[in-house]
């Protein structure tokens, strides 16, 4: 592509930052764009700590503009006196912090008059605590005939004429961290109140303006006036045409107004009216299904946060409404693993978490809930305890007991490699070895013994669907190990390789058992877990089943269907439901039992050190179920 042609002695890239006694914070901003700026003007709007010096020190223009409760006046000053291509705006609170490397060749090269970039705005000191907006920072000051700004606040890039500039921007990879609505900062510089009185102003020249009445209510959201927020946001949603490309910002802030009012009810049926009547906007439905998950509904909860999920695909990179940062990502997946987990779909709920802890490893809500698979209490929604789950008994507990004193050598150390945690966690040093296991879950480095771990202490757990995944995985990775070993044994000896012989707990086999004899454990494993879930499944049916009954038999001595049976006609028709259903769960515990009683080579369940005992007994040494 052929460069566009420059304005006679212009230079490439000017970046202008407007600032005010901000000598503390001003050096992060001018450090993180000497690299790609060829002119730097710092506005200074009348600072009194030593702005202006900072300034000079990186080698900046110091324009001196006196403040007259105007942003746009002040930016104004610097576009007069711009003398690059493009120009790209930065407050004195903020830095860039990716996206610089590719930046100058994509302006050098674009035909484009304007770009957003992504700006963070941190809220909090955990790195995700932060709120998302893609704003045009970046752009031609000369096209249209001339851009400027228009606005005391919030101010807008327009045309000479006073129109809104019509580009269409595109997607830039800046990302811009602000530091400047943190608690404690907003308070150092009184923000919320300077704002409050410039929107007053603005309110006065344009009373019915819903643009400046959203914004009065998120500055008073700032000064933490809910109720009168509330009631802003209202006013400006009753007037915002539905096209206006902030409304979906404009919804999200008065639905959380309303949760922080106590009105979960209005936040909910404000989201069901808006969300989806706006395409590509995550945040909308991810809120939605935050609500639905705090009243306990957690089927709408899991479809709502699915949606946010595909709403994520479908979003316009260059969109600048207002999202929390990780909404239609890792946030919105560990949300979805919650919805998951409630409902008992284990499996589902550990893929979930693993996509959440792959794209944001140190998120700690998701660590939280992995953490919950190593140490009660469990997951939310985790299933009915053992002594209903047909077919476990007290001993199942066992391993736990047998795992509380483990060798002190290794107590304390936190392991390196998947075989020094394969080794803990065989000696009994449960915990270190179980969170080594669950960082390789997220980073997609978990080996056939981590899955086979992680799938004893969610059995034990009662994490049947899960436990059962776990143990189908280390099925799969003990034999893409065990064909690995025997390729390369077959290119170095010439000939084909018999499978690895299982050396029995604590041999000298590859691993601890061997990867044949992991891969046998593993399948006793799922499928013990499969039947301990069908147990628990009948079961319930069975609860189910005597409920139903006694209802039925209420309705039918009510009389309140002529046409229905009688009593004693419902109680035969559920009685013999009852029988088979209980016929089911005797033949799921005797296949259980059969099986859980095999002898230690095919066996995996708590087995433990040298002795082949195991630490779970079988069914037959304690009697049947």
């Amino acid at each position: 592509m052929e460069d566009r042609p420059r304005r006679s002695g212009a230079m490439l890239l000017g970046v202008h930052i407007l600032a005010k006694n901000e000598a503390a914070r001003l050096p992060a901003a001018l450090e993180s764009v000497r690299e790609i700026a060829d002119e730097i003007i710092v506005i200074d709007t009348g600072s009194t700590d030593g702005t202006p010096e900072v300034a000079r020190a990186f080698g900046a223009r110091v324009l001196f503009v006196p403040w007259q409760d105007d942003f746009a006046a002040a930016r104004n000053s610097g576009l007069e006196a711009a003398r690059t291509d493009w120009v790209l705006v930065l407050d004195a609170d903020e830095r860039v912090v990716a996206g610089r490397r590719v930046l100058r060749s994509l302006i050098r090269e674009t035909e484009n008059e304007a770009f957003t970039v992504e700006i963070q705005n941190a809220i909090g000191s955990d790195p995700w605590a932060r709120v998302v907006f893609r704003p045009v920072r970046l752009f031609r000051p000369s096209a249209f005939g001339g851009l400027r700004f228009l606005g005391r606040i919030h101010e807008q890039l327009v045309t000479p004429d006073g129109r809104p500039a019509p580009f269409r921007p595109a997607a830039s990879p800046l990302v811009i961290e602000h530091v400047g609505y943190r608690p404690d900062v907003l308070r150092e510089k009184g923000t919320a109140e300077r704002n409050a009185r410039l929107l007053a102003r603005c309110l006065e020249e344009r009373p019915d303006d819903p643009f400046y009445r959203y914004h009065r209510g998120i500055t008073l959201v700032q000064l933490r006036r809910l109720r009168e927020a509330a009631a802003e946001l209202e006013r400006a949603l009753e007037t915002a045409p539905k096209s206006a490309p902030y409304r979906p910002s404009l919804v999200r802030t008065l639905s959380l107004v309303y949760e922080g009012l106590g009105r979960p009810e209005r936040a909910r049926t404000l989201l069901q009216a808006e969300a989806p009547d706006v395409e590509g906007q995550p945040e909308l439905w991810h809120l939605l299904g935050e609500s639905f998950l705090a009243a306990g509904w957690v089927r709408p909860a899991e479809a709502a946060f699915r949606a946010a999920l595909a709403a994520a695909l479908r979003a316009d990179p260059s969109d600048d409404n207002v999202r929390t940062f990780g909404v239609g990502g890792f946030r919105t997946r560990t949300r979805l693993t919650e919805a998951l987990a409630r409902q008992g779909r284990w499996a589902e709920a550990m893929e979930a978490l693993r996509a959440a802890l792959l794209e944001r490893p140190d998120f700690a809500p998701a660590r939280r809930l992995l953490e919950a698979l190593v140490e009660p209490p469990a997951l939310p929604g985790r299933p009915a305890d053992r002594a209903s789950q047909g077919g476990r008994r007290e001993q199942d507990a066992a391993p736990e007991a047998a795992r509380a004193s483990p060798a002190p050598e290794a107590a304390g150390r936190r392991p390196k490699t998947a075989a020094e945690a394969w080794a803990m966690y065989r000696a009994g040093a449960v915990r270190p070895a179980a969170e080594f296991f669950l960082e390789s879950l997220g980073d997609g480095t978990l080996t056939a013994e981590g899955a086979y771990a992680l799938g004893e202490l969610l059995y034990e757990r009662g994490h049947g669907a899960a436990a059962e995944a776990m143990f189908v995985r280390a099925i799969a990775l003990a034999e893409a190990a065990e064909g690995r070993r025997r390729v390369l044994q077959a290119d170095e000896s010439g000939g084909d390789v018999p499978p690895a012989a299982d050396k029995g707990p604590g041999g000298a086999g590859e691993g601890a058992f061997g990867p044949a004899g992991l891969s046998d454990r593993a399948r006793v494993g799922a499928a013990l877990s499969r039947l301990d879930d069908l147990l628990a499944g009948v079961a319930r049916a069975l609860r189910r089943a005597d409920e139903r009954a006694a209802s039925a038999v209420r309705r039918a001595e009510e009389g309140r269907d002529g046409s229905s049976p009688g009593p004693a006609a419902v109680v035969r028709r559920w009685t013999a439901a009852e029988a088979a259903l209980r016929r089911m769960h005797h033949r799921l515990a005797e296949a259980r039992t059969a099986l859980a009683g095999l002898p230690w080579r095919v066996r995996m369940i708590g087995d433990r050190g040298g002795s082949g005992e195991g630490t779970r007994r079988t069914e037959g040494a304690e009697g049947a179920d």
